[in-house]
């Protein structure tokens, strides 16, 4: 009996095992206050945040989680996570990801100055507790009076001249997003006039902070300015993607490219203009609400 009992024992302890070897657990557990504590003084301490903390004695530090995209052994994409968001092990469906390869981490987000001059995040491997990326993000310069919602950082216009329709998107210095999509323009009539479909919306500063310095990383301002599919258009789209932020300020043109998935994306645009497309439009579906619908005279 006491046999049966230790092979029965022994068996379990096998199959535990395996199960634990088969991939990442299932669920992510919360973060105790003693791996927030270490993680605070390892982020604190990182030569990063020392360059900047040095001479300014306000700051704030929020300890949270972040998804990080990996391209070549090197981080290519950041998108700050909830808990909740990721607490079954899996990453939230609602969100964009470009890269292949894509892990969660635990993340120390510091925000150095008042008003905000940089943001340092922070993310580590929560197994060694070693630091695998650092994302340097420039705070928004204080200015003088501005409109309501600052000035316009980031805009992306498209056209689509045979098939009547073209939207205009606009991000502003503070997160706010403003989308406008007019249709039926090249044949209206009484009975199905043209309409125009006003949308808002509002980014957290870290996804706006992460959107410009994309456009930074992956050389915006180096390209062209202007791209077409070739001398004879295969298609009648029209895109112009602008960014006007600090030092970085550039206009991007491409039209004739051929979309594959309903104007998701256009593949055969130059690098990084497709992802920025693809975020973009993204930001415009996913991040703004319908708030008015009018027929166009």
């Amino acid at each position: 009996m006491k046999k049966r009992l230790w092979l029965a024992a022994s068996l379990l302890v096998v199959m535990a095992l395996l199960a634990g070897g088969c991939g990442q657990p299932k669920g992510i557990k919360p973060l105790t206050d003693e791996e927030k504590d270490s993680f605070i003084e390892i982020a604190l301490n990182t030569p990063e945040a020392l360059r900047y903390l040095e001479n300014e004695s306000k700051y704030e530090i929020e300890v949270r989680w972040v998804a990080l995209g990996w391209e070549d052994s090197k981080a290519t994409e950041w998108h700050p996570l909830d808990y909740e968001e990721i607490a079954d092990g899996n990453l939230p469906s609602d969100r964009l990801y470009l890269s292949q390869t894509v892990t969660i981490h635990p993340e120390v987000y510091i925000r150095v100055g008042e008003p905000v001059r940089m943001f340092v995040s922070v993310a580590f491997d929560r197994d060694t507790q070693e630091v695998v990326h650092v994302q340097l993000l420039p705070g928004r310069p204080t200015r003088g009076p501005t409109p309501a919602h600052g000035s316009q950082v980031i805009t992306m216009e498209v056209a689509y001249t045979m098939r009547g329709e073209q939207s205009q998107l606009i991000i502003f210095e503070d997160g706010a997003v403003r989308y406008i999509e007019e249709k039926g323009l090249r044949f209206p009539t009484p009975g199905s006039p043209a309409i125009r479909i006003k949308r808002k919306g509002q980014l957290p500063e870290e996804e706006l902070s992460s959107l410009i310095e994309f456009f930074r990383g992956s050389h915006f301002d180096g390209l062209d300015e202007s791209y077409s599919w070739s001398s004879v258009p295969q298609s009648d789209m029209n895109c112009t993607i602008s960014i006007d932020y600090q030092d970085l300020t550039k206009t991007v043109r491409a039209s004739g490219y051929l979309t594959y998935d309903g104007d998701m994306s256009y593949p055969d645009m130059p690098y990084p203009l497709d992802e920025i497309y693809k975020k973009l439009k993204y930001i415009a579906q996913n991040r703004t609400e319908e708030v008015a619908r009018e027929n166009i005279p």
